[in-house]
């Protein structure tokens, strides 16, 4: 494994220039997200030369077996119990950089106090990084190297959001995982910057033929093993949506949504909450406005389904699949058959060698994820 440490990116010296040493780790762990930034950590002997140039804020770039992943260094925890005690030291994916803003809006915003976006759903994610981090009215907000994508205008075409100090990243996260997508920072080598894009996962599921199918099945040596856990606990799917900050119950519209395609949930298998969304009260369709941040917000309320599958190399991670596909996963021992979308992909490396977990289907929720959500609807 190579792994090499740099300056954080200034505009000034290229990255080779940048580069401060080459580092061995003992162990690595690197997680990716589809919908939210990554993860990673590490630990290394405090023997190991170039320890002295891992330090916070400086970007590591992790590379092997076929992958390059880079990472911002946050935390340390360098502990001297013992001369042979490995330093551990983790942070975020370069997508962690957009949790350092948050999403304010300019003097010729259509809505007081707001930055409001219309178009796809790409469109509409690639406006806020532009207008926070890329190209803000502050420059001391512009986060050096990175630029945005091409807009391929990719998702629904008529998505629409509405942004009030919210992080930056966790208005990433809603606005993609509505519609199924996800987003990315990569670093491009060519230009010395980092580069936002979207994800649009691709359908590699049993029951289509447009491209190679990718089944993972235990039984078939496709997968090394396979696990399914599901909570309904935080499960709803009837929203009573209102608008927020309504001063008199005149104001106080409040309307009955569900999931696109579902039909009115009943009985037994409805389960009720109560919403607030913030809506421009000149919109021509305050209605349609309400019902697509209400379904927006529905996100939050999923049921946590996730099959968590180790891979074993019969199809090739960046190659066969990527983050964001949909593929099929078998278990007769459990009895299921699901197309689901790989979420999450876990990557580790240690002294046994290198193992691939992948996460499809709904990723459980943390619960500081369920605390934020709770705060945000009034605990419901």
């Amino acid at each position: 494994m190579d792994v090499r440490i740099f300056s954080p990116l200034t505009g000034a010296g290229t990255l080779e220039e940048n580069q401060l040493g080459k580092i061995r780790p003992e162990s690595v762990s690197f997680t990716e997200n589809l919908t939210e930034p990554g993860s990673f950590s590490f630990s290394i002997s405090g023997r190991e030369p170039y320890t002295e140039v891992i330090r916070q804020g400086r970007l590591i770039w992790f590379r092997a077996d076929g992958l390059s992943l880079w990472g911002i260094l946050r935390g340390a925890d360098e502990r001297r119990e013992a001369a042979s005690a490995p330093f551990s030291y983790s942070g975020d994916d370069l997508k962690g950089y957009l949790k350092q803003r948050i999403c304010l809006y300019g003097s010729a915003s259509d809505l007081e106090g707001y930055d409001t976006a219309q178009g796809s759903t790409e469109t509409v994610l690639k406006h806020y990084v532009q207008n926070n981090a890329v190209s803000p009215a502050d420059p001391k907000r512009k986060i050096p190297g990175l630029s945005v994508a091409p807009d391929q205008q990719r998702g629904i075409p008529d998505d629409r959001y509405m942004a009030r100090f919210q992080r930056l990243s966790d208005l990433l996260q809603d606005v993609s995982a509505a519609q199924e997508m996800g987003w990315k920072v990569e670093m491009d080598l060519a230009a010395g910057g980092m580069v936002m894009d979207v994800i649009a996962g691709a359908d590699r599921t049993a029951g289509q033929s447009e491209r190679p199918r990718i089944i993972l099945d235990a039984d078939l040596n496709t997968a090394a093993s396979s696990r399914f856990v599901s909570d309904s606990e935080n499960y709803r799917n009837a929203f009573y949506t209102t608008k927020s900050g309504a001063a008199i119950e005149a104001e106080a519209t409040t309307l009955l949504f569900f999931r696109e395609n579902d039909a009115e949930p009943e009985g037994g298998e409805r389960f009720e909450t109560q919403i607030e969304v913030d809506v421009d009260d000149d919109a021509e369709d305050i209605a349609g406005e309400m019902e697509n941040l209400a379904r927006k917000e529905a996100t939050n309320f999923e049921r946590d389904d996730a099959f968590t599958v180790e891979l074993n190399g019969a199809y090739a991670y960046g190659k066969d699949f990527f983050l964001g596909d949909f593929v099929t996963i078998r278990d007769r021992v459990l009895g299921r058959q699901e197309d689901v979308q790989l979420v999450s992909a876990t990557h580790s490396w240690t002294g046994l060698g290198y193992r691939l977990t992948g996460t499809f289907g709904k990723p459980r929720k943390s619960n500081l994820q369920i605390l934020e959500r709770q705060i945000r609807t009034g605990g419901k």
